[in-house]
């Protein structure tokens, strides 16, 4: 293959001539390297280019009838072919006519007689020119293409961009659940209200509404349900405020608005705020009507008034907000205003948060253990870890004091935590030397809903090395209020590690034969509430009675606890046989080292143990 052809591949010419000698000729020079049509007039020629577009047109221009700048500028006008070169074959030669054929779109000359060099060399060159020519428009359009799409992705960046920036100013202003105002946007907007109530000698309320125990119902119920009551909520209070009232959620279960009264003459105006806060704790009375089905909750909603209660924006907030945290504090479902007591009360409790946190930092909450007996003979069965912090000035600082703050502040899991870790060591220590024995843990409602409660329970096992028939976890009515059947689940996974179930409390919530029968339990505890009866109430005393009956009839083992005297330990025994108890007729809680003592001692008379209370009013 020449030179020439491997330059041009598959290049097509077009010859176009009305003397067949030089069409003759020309094929002869160019066929070795090239595709070679012929055609002897203008229209013809035009034909074969629309039908078999050619790389270049060697055009003749004297012709008869059309001449080559006719068909020159045809070419040139049509879009499709006015990008093929055409060079001109003429016998003239005058300056003009080179002229005016150049100016026509002609890009060379060949001049007759034809010279087989000049004519190979010519169409080579003009090939190579439209090769390199395409070959640049093709990267031109490449580079137009990867700049547009370069284009388009700035531009598709910059609106993401844009996107982002106002989704986070409206995040930064509002709640994306109801589109209420946010915190941050109630505080801006509730400082310009309190600026011009302060100019106009205007009154102001501020009214926070919460949802009671809502941490419970997100735990129950799934996240979407939870997310139809905040929005019922918000429906509900807007309902039954002023279309152009302020209305904001500034916070998870958290509604606040605020209530401009206009002064009267005859003294301040009566407290509009009040009126409201009872308003819309009744509406929100009423069950919601959710997809898992109906439910009724409670609220708290609590109020503070400008100028008599705050001045400020925030000093009128942090007077609402604790007035709440009383409202709750007090067992909620009411409303209340604020005054300086419950200020005080609700320092007391942040002051507690931070206590309790600064403890487990410093593992200073430890437990404690009280046995528990054969009711008949006084022997060691094992004990239950009870929760108790030692003070550095000596005593004990009561549960009662600390842990509803913990169970509010979301502290409870982590004292859950500490103890269960704790009590599996000491189970590991003490496995060294006894055999016969269980050591039961507590758990809340919220350790036993934690969805990683039963990796948490293998984890303290393992790493304590303590093994897992010795451990039992003792769990409340309360904390069953979750699907009953992922309940069940997590029994049964814990039983399968060989861990004892417990079921505290019993008696003393929404108890249910049925469930009771679903349950895998090994244990049922009859509540001291009862047992602390039975001598003077012959209520309790049937209850316990039944208790005890009704357990053995499951097959369940019987623990009574808060047993104190003689008389409710004959009691116990004579209805129940030798079962489990446990009190201060044996026994207190105590130290691990003492407990130690005791399973040494295998056997404990009652009266063993001095009846005085622990400091602070602690009990066991």
């Amino acid at each position: 293959m020449s030179e020439a052809k491997a330059e041009a591949q598959a290049a097509s010419v077009l010859v176009v001539d009305d003397t067949p000698e030089n069409i003759e000729v020309l094929t002869g020079l160019l066929k070795d390297d090239y595709k070679v049509r012929a055609a002897i007039d203008g229209p013809t020629a035009l034909k074969l280019v629309r039908r078999f577009p050619p790389d270049i047109v060697l055009l003749d221009i004297m012709m008869p009838g059309m001449n080559g700048y006719d068909v020159c500028r045809a070419l040139k006008e049509d879009p499709l072919t006015q990008h093929i070169p055409v060079i001109f074959i003429t016998a003239m030669s005058d300056v003009e006519d080179e002229r005016r054929g150049f100016q026509t779109g002609a890009v060379d000359y060949i001049a007759k007689p034809f010279s087989p060099p000049i004519v190979q060399a010519r169409v080579r060159a003009q090939l190579a020119l439209q090769s390199r020519r395409q070959a640049l428009e093709q990267e031109v359009q490449a580079r137009t293409r990867e700049l547009a799409q370069a284009n388009a992705a700035l531009s598709n960046e910059i609106n993401m961009r844009r996107q982002a920036m106002e989704r986070a100013e409206y995040l930064f202003n509002f709640d994306p659940l109801t589109g209420l105002p946010n915190r941050h946007q109630f505080m801006d907007r509730l400082g310009r209200l309190l600026a011009r109530a302060h100019e106009r000698g205007e009154t102001l309320g501020v009214v926070i509404v919460t949802l009671d125990r809502l941490h419970l119902i997100k735990t129950t119920l799934d996240g979407g349900v939870s997310d139809q009551l905040l929005e019922q909520t918000c429906r509900r209070l807007q309902q039954n405020l002023h279309p152009d009232a302020l209305l904001a959620r500034i916070g998870g279960e958290e509604f606040a608005t605020v209530l401009v009264a206009a002064p009267r003459a005859d003294g301040p105006p009566p407290p509009a705020a009040g009126d409201l806060s009872m308003r819309l704790l009744a509406v929100l009375a009423a069950p919601f009507e959710l997809s898992s089905g109906n439910a009724e909750v409670r609220a708290s909603v609590a109020y503070a008034l400008f100028p008599e209660d705050g001045g400020s924006a925030l000093e009128l907030m942090c007077h609402a907000e604790a007035t709440l945290e009383h409202a709750r504090l007090s067992g909620g479902n009411h409303v209340e205003r604020f005054d300086r007591e419950v200020e005080s009360a609700a320092g007391a409790a942040f002051a507690m948060e931070t206590r309790i946190r600064q403890a487990l930092r410093e593992r200073a909450l430890v437990p404690y253990y009280q046995p528990k007996l054969e009711s008949a003979t006084g022997r060691v069965l094992g004990a239950e870890a009870l929760i108790r912090w030692p003070l550095p000035s000596g005593g004990m600082l009561s549960p009662g004091k600390f842990i509803p703050v913990a169970e509010r502040s979301g502290l409870i899991g982590a004292i859950d935590e500490l103890m269960l870790e704790q009590t599996c060591r000491q189970i590991a220590q003490w496995r060294r030397r006894f055999r016969n024995f269980r050591i039961a843990v507590n758990l809340s409602a919220t350790a036993f809903q934690n969805d990683a409660l039963v990796s948490l329970v293998g984890a303290a096992l393992r790493r304590s090395g303590a093994s897992a028939e010795h451990l039992e976890l003792e769990i409340t009515e309360h904390a069953l209020i979750t699907d009953m059947n992922v309940a069940i689940h997590k029994l049964r996974t814990l039983r399968d590690m060989g861990v004892r179930i417990a079921l505290d409390d019993f008696g003393t919530g929404y108890s249910s034969m049925g469930y009771l029968r679903r349950l895998p339990l090994d244990v049922l505890k009859v509540d001291q509430t009862f047992v602390r009866d039975i001598e003077t109430d012959r209520h309790a005393a049937a209850i316990v009675k039944a208790i005890i009956t009704m357990a053995q009839a499951l097959e369940l083992d019987v623990v009574a606890e808060g047993v104190e005297s003689e008389a409710q330990l004959e009691f116990i025994t004579a209805h129940g046989g030798n079962v489990a108890v446990q009190g201060w007729v044996y026994c207190p809680a105590l130290p691990a080292e003492r407990m130690e003592q005791v399973l040494a001692q295998g056997i404990v008379r009652p009266g063993s143990f001095p009846q005085a209370p622990e400091q602070d009013g602690e009990s066991a």
